[in-house]
């Protein structure tokens, strides 16, 4: 499995004209169904808003944050990308 839980993913969101162009979240779950995310609040930098069900085909295009990375340069990435 390429993901697995306590991974951080950025999932595109459509283009409906949101100002936030990726639902970011904290892997909690992994089935056979997809995966379940805390997602991550940009208000409190924690992640400790709502869950998310991602469906797997749902997680096309998303980046991917292991514990090989720093998380800290992943949220600034995605922040600027907003």
């Amino acid at each position: 499995m390429l993901i697995k839980i306590n991974d951080v993913i950025a999932v595109p969101r459509p283009s409906d004209g949101s100002i936030l162009r990726y639902s970011v979240g904290r892997i909690q779950e992994i089935s056979d169904c997809g995966v379940r995310i805390t997602l991550y609040s940009w208000i409190t930098s924690q992640f400790n808003s709502w869950d998310k069900i991602v469906t797997w085909e749902g997680l096309n295009g998303v980046l991917v944050c292991t514990a090989e990375h720093d998380l800290s340069l992943f949220l600034d990435e995605i922040n600027h990308s907003l």
